[in-house]
């Protein structure tokens, strides 16, 4: 335990840096958050739906992450995907598993990475218009790396058991025993009577769930919250390089004139400053990641979109 004079001690020089510094993040104990993590997904209310069915796979995948790779839960930085690691699994999974599982490019960064995207669906080179829609996304900011290592464990998790008979989701040694809770995968009207494998194959045959891992692979190689576009100060004023890189998840149109109306409610000015890592950049969708969703979301009816961030262990539902 520490004693009172020791936390002043941290807590004065804390602000002392913080003065001189950005950031200051403080990471818990593994224990800590590993309780916090696991303890808030199996609290989470999953019911009924057909759209919560699709939410129980991605909470229960990531929950699956968390408990077989302890080095996700440890102080070190555990097994992330580099891009070029993350570009040959996907296009392995899509040899191994072409019938579900398509991959394509949604065009090229700043510094000439493919922006990859995964469909998901039982008719994966079909354009099906009467089923939903449902996309995925991980790593607007390059420095949150769990948050396409769910994306990718999820990938993994469907391929993998779309078309396998014997399954054990709650590991207790039993077989095709765990129920779907709220759901009638069957039609039988029975409800938490479905074998756990229905829950993967319902999905992908009534879904098209299309994924994007790294929507910044720029970022993600440099270790970076922004991509690596240069600036050249506010709306591109000057001739020479100010800084890099466009705060990705600001740069969409949604709200981004609002910041000249109600500064005080976007955090201020940091928002124009192309130094800051909130930047949103000189217009919306300028930069070449959110012009590729945005072509993406154009053409395709979306119902349900999910974005993945870390730092507040949140999904995000814009």
């Amino acid at each position: 335990m520490l004693n009172g004079k020791i936390l002043i001690g941290i807590t004065l020089l804390l602000l002392v840096v913080s003065m001189f510094s950005s950031n200051v993040d403080v990471v818990a104990s593994k224990d800590m958050y590993e309780k916090k993590l696991c303890g808030d997904l199996e609290e989470m209310d999953i019911s009924g739906s057909a759209k919560d069915s699709l939410l129980y796979m991605v909470r229960q995948s990531r929950l699956q992450y968390l408990r077989e790779h302890e080095d996700v839960l440890s102080n070190n930085i555990g097994p992330y995907h580099s891009y070029e690691e993350m570009t040959d699994l996907l296009h392995e999974l899509e040899s191994n598993y072409s019938d579900i599982m398509m991959l394509s490019s949604l065009g090229r960064t700043y510094e000439g990475r493919e922006i990859w995207m995964v469909k998901l669906s039982d008719d994966v080179e079909m354009d099906e218009e009467e089923e939903p829609d449902v996309l995925l996304m991980g790593a607007h900011h390059g420095n949150e790396k769990p948050s396409f290592e769910v994306l990718i464990y999820f990938i993994v998790h469907v391929v993998e058991n779309y078309g396998r008979m014997n399954t054990d989701d709650d590991m207790d040694g039993l077989l095709n025993e765990d129920p779907i809770d709220g759901v009638d995968n069957d039609g039988d009207g029975m409800v938490d009577e479905d074998p756990s494998e229905d829950r993967v194959r319902d999905v992908v045959n009534n879904t098209e769930i299309y994924i994007i891992p790294m929507v910044n692979p720029d970022g993600v190689e440099a270790g970076t919250r922004k991509n690596r576009s240069p600036n050249h100060g506010p709306f591109g004023f000057r001739r020479e390089i100010t800084s890099y890189g466009v705060d990705l998840n600001r740069n969409y149109n949604y709200h981004w004139f609002f910041l000249y109306l109600f500064p005080g409610r976007y955090l201020g000015a940091t928002h124009y400053d192309d130094r800051s890592n909130v930047y949103r950049g000189e217009y919306p969708f300028c930069e070449s990641e959110t012009r590729a969703v945005k072509r993406f979301v154009d053409t395709h009816n979306v119902v349900i979109s999910v974005s993945y961030h870390t730092y507040g262990e949140l999904i995000l539902y814009p």
